[in-house]
Formats: structure tokens, sequence, C-alpha cells
């Protein structure tokens, strides 16, 4: 594997702050706020729960230089409240004020008093509403201003001020506020956040308690903010609001600026100031030669032993190449995988020094590899070099949930040399689980259904009534006769079927074992060939020698796998990994992929 760079590869310390209770909050909304969408308490921003975590990134104008938000609390709560503004030069002046507004509280002094500007004032005066006004303390060469004991465990002081590192980011902030109103009365409770001497600025508001919970699903609000790059189209949009990483070009907005000194309208960032979105991304479309096989057991494998793929994994709880669920993937060196969290939870990718500590989820000696924000935006990773790494997300409860890699990297000569993998000695007692109205299948010593010989019996879900067609199948699971070990799961065509068929092969006894190799080359199709393409011929010769007797019959699915050129392996042809020539038309150029069957007793 491509080692990370320096400033990447972040040796996690053992501390509960890092790896157990880092403080994390889930964004609310994903993007950052801005504009007139909550600077109004008719329309705030809701937190859907307020017994979790949540946070909110704000960018304050002189337009619109409040944020509203509103929560339903219940009496006695303690609603728990952190106010932050990124460390970014122009903004270390930057104090925030927050009022809480609701029923319970004391009455509101006039605004000469509090500083609370007009328009929160009549809000509560119009709803006959209390309040209780927060300000930052003008002094914050400390910490001494915090009141959760989380926070104080959480933050340092840093260059004179109280510092908070966000781990899954990457990010640091100054904490301005940390405070806590326990509320009397249950109700709705808006709250009024704004730059307190006029300034405009950027800050975020954690609210409103310290639980995390990343998985349930919320109404959400989507942002409208009118500054380019701020909305959830862009995955990187946290790196945005920090203004560094690949999104350090893109800062400046807001500049700072005295609301009350100068009545100049600051432009939203338009033309080179904008981050290029490409919302139509095609690059994840995978080559013919680079798609994995995997089974029902979680492992992926490739069949190209050349490398040069890169795979597109889905990098959530349940990770996912495409459809297929996968915790072990085996790979050549030169490939690459690149992690994506589609489904825009928030996920970050940490590599383990060993299976056991994957397995325990032990992320004491563990490293960073990518943060949240890498992840959203896709992080690549190149394995160039041979080896077993792992890999698992730190944010509270993802490993333990599932989210976990493991990711074999072999030499091509390994791959090319008849091996087996270990998962296919696997045994499993478990049945095909079928859809209401299929039943189980099953199919010993038949070609068509994927079982090559009396050792082998193939298992499907098919209807009462195709079954009772279908000729040398019965009903019934191949574990019920002691066909359960190596399973294997492929997906082809039966004679005379209108679809294609997914099967699990299992075979009778566990030092049955296959032995196959991998390789991979595009063969032009006949009419297409040239001088300095002539596989296809070679490709036929080399079946006629290795494969006499073995290709199937039917017509439908007259199939064909090629021997390597390097002769590690001799072949038979299993109907479940062949490449079709009945596809080789016209224009059309068949991908062999060789996944040679070497059985023990050919």
């Amino acid at each position: 594997m491509t080692s990370p760079s320096p400033s990447r590869q972040l040796v996690v310390i053992f501390v509960a702050l890092l790896i157990v209770t880092t403080v994390g909050h889930r964004s609310l909304p994903s993007g950052i706020t801005c504009g007139s969408q909550f600077s109004s308490p008719n329309t705030p921003l809701t937190i859907p729960n307020s017994g979790i975590s949540w946070a909110n990134y704000g960018i304050y104008t002189c337009e619109d230089p409040i944020n509203w938000l509103e929560a339903e609390a219940v009496a006695g709560q303690d609603l728990k409240f952190t106010i932050t503004v990124p460390v970014i030069d122009r903004f270390a002046s930057v104090r925030m004020s927050a009022v809480f507004i609701g029923p319970g509280l004391p009455a509101l002094l006039p605004e000469e008093n509090t500083g609370v500007s007009n328009d929160i004032l009549q809000y509560a005066a119009d709803n006959v509403m209390g309040g209780v006004v927060f300000k930052s303390p003008q002094v914050q060469t400390n910490c001494d201003h915090l009141h959760s004991q989380e926070m104080i465990d959480a933050t340092t002081v840093k260059d004179g001020r109280c510092d908070f590192y966000e781990p899954f980011g990457g990010s640091n902030m100054w904490v301005v506020m940390d405070d806590v109103i326990t509320v009397s009365e249950s109700g709705t409770y808006k709250v009024a956040v704004y730059e307190e001497h006029g300034f405009t600025a950027k800050a975020s508001f954690a609210c409103c308690d310290w639980p995390e919970d990343f998985l349930t699903p919320y109404s959400v609000p989507e942002s409208t903010c009118p500054a380019c790059g701020t909305n959830s189209s862009n995955p990187v949009w946290s790196s945005l609001y920090f203004e560094h990483k690949s999104m350090a070009q893109f800062s400046g907005f807001p500049p700072i600026q005295n609301c009350s000194m100068s009545t100049d309208i600051i432009k939203y960032p338009s033309k080179d100031m904008c981050p290029l979105l490409d919302g139509n991304d095609n690059n994840n479309v995978q080559l013919e030669k680079c798609k994995l096989g995997c089974n029902s057991l979680g492992e992926c494998h490739s069949h190209n032993v050349f490398g040069g793929c890169t795979h597109f994994l889905d990098w959530n709880v349940a990770p996912k190449f495409g459809d297929a669920p996968v915790n072990h993937v085996i790979i050549f060196k030169g490939d690459k995988i690149k992690f994506t969290a589609p489904t825009g939870m928030p996920h970050n990718l940490f590599q383990l020094p060993n299976e056991i500590s994957l397995d325990q989820c032990d992320f004491s000696e563990s490293s960073s590899v990518a943060q949240v924000g890498e992840i959203f935006a896709g992080y690549e990773i190149a394995f160039d070099v041979a080896g077993i790494f792992y890999f698992s997300c730190t944010i509270t409860g993802h490993c333990n949930a599932g989210q976990r890699l493991t990711v074999e990297v072999k030499d091509a000569l390994d791959g090319l040399k008849c091996h087996r993998h270990e998962e296919q000695e696997k045994n499993s007692d478990k049945s095909v689980l079928c859809q209401n109205g299929q039943v189980n299948a099953r199919a010993i010593d038949s070609m068509a259904y994927g079982s090559s010989n009396a050792n082998e019996c193939a298992e499907f879900c098919t209807s009462p009534t195709a079954l009772s067609f279908m000729s040398g199948v019965e009903a019934g699971s191949c574990s019920d006769i002691f066909f359960k070990y190596n399973p294997l799961t492929y997906t082809l065509k039966p004679p005379n079927s209108p679809a294609d068929v997914e099967v699990v092969v299992f075979s009778i006894k566990d030092e049955f074992t296959f032995c196959h190799c991998h390789s991979y080359e595009e063969i032009a199709c006949p009419e297409e060939e040239n001088m300095n393409d002539a596989l296809y011929d070679e490709h036929i010769q080399e079946i006629t020698k290795f494969c006499t007797g073995i290709m199937m019959a039917a017509k439908e699915i007259a199939h064909t796998i090629v021997s390597n050129q390097w002769k590690f392996c001799t072949c038979i042809i299993l109907s479940a990994l062949i490449a079709r020539w009945t596809q080789c038309i016209k224009k059309l150029r068949t991908q062999t992929n060789a996944m040679l069957e070497l059985l023990p007793h050919w």
C-alpha cells in the first residue's frame, strides 16, 4: 500500500478523547447555512432530537446576521450547547452570543442592558416569552469559560486560545462559548445566534446533549446557502468551511466586515472562487476486466493479476462493492480501492496493525488514513506492495456494527500459480434464503447449474412450477444431504432459462478444495482481428489441448474459459466462470476472465 503522507499518518494515542469518547456532532444540515434560510424566528432550523448532539455550521453576514434554531425540550432537561469559530486569522476577534427564548424563562431586559437586538426582543414580547442571554467572554486566552466536562476534557490551550481539535475532519476550532440551560417547562425553545459586536463571522452551534447518533434517520433540510460549494453537492463542504485542504484555494468568504461601519453588500463567490462540482460523475464505471468476484461469505477477489484496477467501495457500516457485501477483498499489486460514503453518513478511515485489533475494534495502535471530508470526496489508496491490510472507522459504534475491511494484496505470480482462498474451505450449514412463493432447489453433478461433478451441489431459488420443468433438479437444500463446504456464489443462465440465476455451489468434503489461477486478457472478435491481435486462435488451441471433453454441450451456454499463457494451471470449465463467446459479435469485444479451476481428481 502506498504510505499516506506524514500529515495523514497520525498515530492515534490510546486516550479516550480520540478513540472511544471522541466529541462528535451530527451535521445539521449536511452543509453550511447562510443567507435568509434560517434568518427569521418564523423559519428556524429545527433540531430533530434534543437528546443527541447536533452541529450547525453557519456564515453570518451583515444582511443576515442572526441564525435561528428551535428545539423541543421537557421540563428539567439540560440543553447543553457549544459555539466554536474556525481557526482562521480574520475571525480571531469574533465573539458569539446566543439567546434562548421559551416558556418559563425570565423576561428579557431592554436592549441597552443586554445588547440583544430589537428583532429578538420583539419576537419574545410578541409571543409573551422570556429568555436567557449567553455571551462569549471577551478574554479567550484560556478554557476557564467552559462548563461541560466533555469539552473541558477535549480542549487544550493552544497559541493563547481555547482550542478544540475535531479528529473526524482534522479541524481546529476556537471554543468561544460552552454552557448549559435547564428548562423549567416543557415546550418549544427558540435559539438566536449572532456575532455580538456586529461583525461578519463563521461559527458552529452545537446542541443539545452529548450522546452521538449518526445512524437514526431524521428529516433534515438541505442547505440553500447562496454561496457556491456550501451544500451537500460538495462532498468536502466541511473543508470549505474551515478553508483548508482541497478547499483552501476558495477561502475568504465572508470577509471580515463591521456591519455598523459599512453599508457595502458582500457579494457571494463566483467563477474562479467556486469549487468545480461535477454532478454527473461517471468515473465510477467499472471496466469489465476489473469486476470482482464475490461469494456469500463476504469475500471478493480480483481476476486480474496485472493490477491497474480501481475498485469502488461503499465505505459504510456494511461495506459493499456494488451490491456485494464485503469484509475481505483479495486484489493484486497496482490495484486501487476508492473509499466513498454515498449515503451521506460520516465515516473516517483508520488502518489497524493486525487481525486481532480489527476483530476487537482496538484502535490503540491504529493510524489515521482519511478523515470524514476526504471520504465524502472519495479517498483512493494505491496498493503497490503485497501484504495484508486492516481498515475500520473510529466513529462510535461503526466498527462493532461491522464496518471492517481486510485487504489482501498479492503479487502477480501468486495469482498465476494454482491456489485456493481460505474462505472457500468454510463449513456452511445454511440454506439459500428464498423469497415468499419460491422454494430451494438443488442439482448435483450438473454443469448447467454450476456443479461440475458428483462432489458438488448447486443450490438456488425457483418457483414450484418452474422446478417441475427442470431436468436433474430436485427440491431441497444442499446442506440437507451433507453438501456444506466451500460455498461459492455464481450467476449463470441455465438451458432454456429466460433469465440469469444466482446459485451457491457447495462441495461434500472439506478436503475437496478448488485450485485456480487468475489472468485477464482482451480478445478481439474474429471479424475484428488483425495481424497484431491473434489471441483468439491461440486460446482456442489451448482449450482444445487442455480442456478436451469438458466443454458444455448446451448451445445456449456454449461458453469458454481460456488457459493463460503461463501454463501455471490446467483448466476445467465451470459454467459460473466462463467468458460468453456468444456475445462476441461485431463491435463487442469479448473479455476473457480466465478463472481456471483445477480439481484434485483431474
